[in-house]
């Protein structure tokens, strides 16, 4: 494929007046082959007139799994009455009138986010976050706005099993009494424990209860996405006991950032709060302070692979990961760093490829900026860097003296058996143990370690060994299925528990269901083993009994629930120093360093990532995550590997080739994806793809790579081998879909630039052949006029939106064939576009398109049912029961953001009472030929407007948020009354940088965006 720039239009003077900067949107834009061209002159999406392009059966299975929900029949009728406590906002004593709020958290690897959950008719319906929480402040990420799916899922382990079996659960309850009778026989010999990662205070209580019962027992935690890496660079740069230590980091007070492969911003398992934090030191629009004292940061990213945060860069440099230490440790010399030894500096610059003038000029800005900012910046590194990178991190930080300013360390709230041991040291030393027979019980509390442990730990062969294993899990599992019990564990939606938040807030887990299924917690079955309690809520309660009071009406017990944090929780952080060998410690790191990325130019390095959708496969039967485009590929259903277009072309691969990835021993089959900014020498894939047990929906999608993995390279693996295969494999990427080619759809400038015309900037207003005044008069909407702004400077992609917009409003899931034929049903997208070349955009931005509601909507006028209308506050509304399907509305649109139900997504809603368990009752739920798309979330409009009405009172700015604006990490859209004077929406409305997507069409739309400033190197406005 010939790559060039996208040619301007010579034939219209309009189009080159708008055309703006050259951005694309994928390859084949930018290559401007015939193939694209006839794609852009559709009419309708192909195969638009298709029916099914799958059997039936699997179309069914698609269907069933995504919607059917098993009944009731199953629920625990014998739980105790244990008041839960909603949240103080909304207090309402008479459970039959309206919708109930509830705090809550949920946990992930140990990341807590604090949760508050809709609760209606009895059922969780909607998750948002807590504002109270100091990690999520109101925003959710997209594990846990799918949550309720997780909770409904047809598939979910419903009943106990012993050798795969149905058994009564009074079964299981006798087992455990003898074997509690054993262990108290035996003194606990052959009994171990292996957890997930958590921060459980309740949890840990009851496992020390249990190693001090019986002193033979042993317990070790495992987790595929671990803070291995972090703990051993902290205890090589800190001393051994720093290995305890967590850093959080304060983005707000941060004026210079530099990111080292640390994808901050991805809104997954890092602390939430960090967007928020960093949007705000860029945001110009809304703040209180004039923009001329306002100074945004500016952010370097050293990265391996496209990321949200290399992607939000003013600077990336894109690298391999062999020439990491190279770079830091030169910027470490050039900050002032003395002990470093200079053997060791040139044994690793041997190493790595020859430094561009690009990368020189980079270097020396970011050291400028470092010395400049001083202790206002900092320097993180991502969890995949290998500890040395970790502990060069602290060294700079040190150098920096930014501890206390940026940089905070606080106790690691991890519960680990021993500290000082890694996640992989303990699964290999449970392995052994597994072999050499001195496991008799081994009780597995979550995970999937048949699955994704790593190769050269035989855990999978190693459980056969043991007599009697115990998996505690909520859906199937290769590891459930290999155990002598199966034992259904409780969504945590349905059971108590507790957390603790990075900086140490505790929240209390509270249910808001009663369980849908006979099952147990990790919590309740540690409880029945030391005789403690079988009740979740009696060993939460003990275990705050001291600060939240015994009695069950205590004060400060109810506070706690209906804030969704414990007061006084929070710790203080530690000032920790340098160890005293810590140059000792790096120079004998920089050696195994070498020895390991040794430079090969016929072989590749292999990065593994956690999957943005599915984590480390946990999530993959859950359709709403499944086919989330994942940021910046676009792709659903599967995972790739990601080759560079240099790397690509010298190998003749193209999108959808198999290639077998080998080191000579291990070998993976994967379909390759060309992806814009990959750095060449590397390929990047992700995790948790290929089970092969597994529920419905996950089933028979993406490749397994763990066997690539080892203990000892489990992020990265040098030195592999490439082989092209004559097969081809179909991916559904959503990158060409919808597209609005040819105009100036974003708008980005700098910081300078901005400065230079804060009035109106030119990059935001390019010169426009409209003009200044309309010829009619715009409707006098003496009501409630809704608008909406997007901040394309905050927003950073992480699509949390769309899957918020997804459970509010009850999108249907369509399955892989179907979004590859341009019928996924979001009504939310997130585009990206690059600027400059293909192989490394100079910049990448992120555009989310909701409707736009016209106040001149095109979709309007060629309704021949008037299904779409327009109503007296300015929405553009969608008459489902009129909509006859002509897509006369969707081909006239030029926003291309309507979506069409051309087969009945939504039927088993209309066959099975359960649906309504997690449909939101109130949206509708649409049916086959009916045209639907963004309303603005006018539900929640008119349940404000009644409320303010029936206490007699306007709304308040701000009163009314959308599902999308809810789960915003960055808080880039608002949403509210353009005639409300000073309203944050129309304050945004009427700032220099607002702009209307495609304005030069006249549709006046009622969503508008802010654009993107960036702020680079003044030796850089490019």
């Amino acid at each position: 494929m010939t790559r060039k720039k996208v040619p301007q239009p010579a034939d219209s003077q309009l189009r080159k007046t708008l055309s703006g900067p050259d951005w694309w949107r994928s390859l084949e834009e930018l290559a401007d082959t015939e193939e694209f061209r006839a794609y852009l002159q559709r009419e309708f999406p192909v195969q638009a007139s298709e029916w099914l392009q799958c059997s039936r059966r699997d179309f069914l299975s698609i269907m069933g799994a995504s919607f059917i929900l098993a009944g009731l029949n199953g629920c625990d009728l014998h739980q105790p009455a244990e008041d839960i406590v909603p949240a103080v906002h909304q207090v309402n004593q008479n459970h039959s009138e309206g919708p109930l709020f509830f705090n809550t958290a949920i946990e992930l690897s140990g990341s807590v986010l604090g949760l508050t959950v809709e609760s209606q008719m009895g059922r969780p319906i909607k998750i948002e976050g807590n504002p109270q929480h100091p990690i999520s402040r109101g925003a959710t990420n997209v594990f846990a706005q799918a949550a309720t799916l997780n909770l409904y899922d047809p598939d979910r382990l419903q009943n106990f099993h012993r050798n795969q079996k149905l058994v009564a659960q009074n079964s299981w309850t006798r087992e455990l009494q003898a074997l509690r009778s054993h262990f108290d026989e035996t003194n606990g010999a052959g009994l171990r424990i292996l957890t997930q990662t958590s921060t459980s205070p309740t949890q840990l209580r009851l496992l020390h209860r249990v190693v001090a019962r019986w002193p033979e027992a042993r317990w070790y935690c495992y987790e595929p996405v671990n803070d291995d890496q972090r703990r051993s660079g902290t205890a090589l740069a800190l001393g051994t006991e720093a290995a305890t230590l967590q850093p959080v980091h304060d983005l707000k007070a941060a004026d210079v950032i530099l990111s080292v492969d640390d994808d901050f911003l991805q809104a997954r398992d890092q602390p939430l709060h960090q967007i928020r934090e960093f949007a705000e030191r860029r945001r110009i629009a809304g703040r209180e302070e004039p923009s001329r004292a306002f100074k945004p940061n500016r952010l370097y990213a050293l990265a391996t692979a496209p990321t949200l945060t290399a992607a939000k860069a003013d600077h990336a440099l894109r690298t391999d990961p062999g020439t990491i230490v190279s770079l830091l440790t030169s910027i470490a010399r050039e900050l002032g760093v003395e002990f470093l030894n200079e053997q060791d500096q040139q044994r690793v610059d041997q190493r790595a490829p020859a430094r561009s003038t690009r990368t020189a000029v980079w270097l020396k800005r970011v050291v400028s900026d470092l010395k400049k900012a001083g202790a206002n910046c900092l320097v993180t590194a991502g969890r995949e860097q290998p500890p040395l990178v970790h502990a060069l991190v602290h060294v700079l930080n040190s150098q920096l003296k930014n501890d206390g300013v940026t940089t905070h360390f606080y106790p690691s709230m991890q519960n680990r058996p021993d500290t000082g041991v890694s996640d992989t040291d303990m699964l290999r030393a449970l392995t052994d143990e597994m072999q050499s027979g001195q496991v008799k019980d081994l009780f597995i509390l979550g995970g999937n370690p048949v699955f994704d442990a790593p190769a050269d730990i035989p855990f999978s062969a190693a459980l056969n060994e043991v007599p009697r294993s115990y998996a505690l899990t909520s859906v199937p599992t290769e590891t459930s299925q290999r155990c002598l019990w199966s034992i259904p564990d409780r969504h945590f939606l349905e059971r108590w528990g507790d957390v603790r938040s990075v900086e140490g807030t505790a929240s209390i887990v509270q249910p808001l269901i009663s369980p849908l299924y006979s099952g147990i917690s990790a919590l309740e079955l540690l409880g029945i083993l030391v005789e403690e309690s079988d009740q979740g809520y009696q060993l939460v309660r003990e275990t705050w009994s001291d600060q939240l009071g015994r009695e069950p009406a205590a004060e400060a017990w109810s506070q706690a629930l209906a804030e969704g944090l414990i007061p006084g929780t929070a710790l203080q952080p530690v000032s920790p120093a340098l160890a005293d060998s810590v140059s000792r410690q790096i120079s004998a790191a920089m050696k195994e360093y070498v020895e390991e990325f040794q430079a090969d130019p016929n072989r590749l390095t292999l990065s593994f990532r956690p999957d943005p959708a599915i984590w480390d496969g946990r999530f993959i039967n859950n359709g709403w995550l499944q086919e989330l485009p994942k940021p910046l590929s676009t792709l659903t259903w599967d995972n790739t590997a990601w080759l560079s277009v240099g790397d690509a072309e010298r190998r003749d691969l193209k999108n959808g080739d198999l290639i077998i990835i080998s080191d000579g021993e291990q070998e993976c089959t994967l379909p390759v994806w060309i992806m814009p900014g990959q750095p060449d020498g590397c390929i990047t894939t992700t995790l948790g793809y290929g089970r092969s047990v597994t529920g419905r929906v996950g089933s028979k999608t993406g490749f397994n790579i763990y066997p690539m993995r080892t203990s000892l390279q489990m992020w990265f693996r040098p030195a592999v081998m490439v082989t092209k295969t004559q097969k081809r494999y179909s991916l559904a990427a959503t990158q060409l879909h919808h597209l609005m080619e040819g105009k100036h759809l974003v708008r980005s400038g700098t910081w300078s630039e901005y400065q230079n015309n804060p009035e109106r900037p030119e990059f935001a207003h390019p010169p426009s052949p409209l003009p200044e005044s309309s010829f009619y008069e715009d409707w006098p909407y003496e009501g409630h006029r809704w608008g909406m702004t997007i901040d394309l400077t905050a927003c950073v992609g992480c699509a949390a939106c769309m899957v918020a917009c997804q459970s509010e409003n009850n999108i249907p899931v369509v399955g892989k064939q179907q979004v590859i034929l341009n019928r996924e049903m979001h009504w939310i997208r997130v585009d990206t576009y690059y600027e400059g070349a293909e192989a490394d955009p100079s910049q990448t931005l992120s555009q989310p398109v909701p409707c736009m509601h016209c106040e001149d909507a095109p979709c309007e006028v060629v309704c021949p049912v008037a299904a779409t209308t327009h109503s007296e506050e300015g929405l553009n509304q969608m008459v489902y029961n009129r909509c006859v399907g002509t897509r006369y509305c969707s081909n006239n649109c030029p926003y291309k953001v309507r979506r069409f139900n051309f087969l009945d997504f939504s039927e088993k809603a209309f066959e099975d009472p359960s649906l309504h368990l997690l449909t939101n009752p109130d949206v509708t739920v649409r049916s086959r030929g009916v045209m639907e798309k963004c309303t603005y979330c006018v539900q929640r409009i008119e349940e404000n407007k009644i409320r303010a009405q029936r206490e007699d009172r306007a709304l308040h700015d701000g009163e009314i948020v959308t599902a999308c604006q809810s789960a915003c990490p960055a808080q880039a859209i608002q949403f509210g009354d353009l005639n409300l004077p000073g309203s944050r929406v129309k304050e945004g409305r009427e700032h220099a940088l607002n702009y209307s997507l495609l304005e030069e069409l006249n549709t006046k739309p009622r969503t508008t965006y802010l654009a993107e400033v960036t702020n680079p190197h003044p030796g850089d406005d490019s």
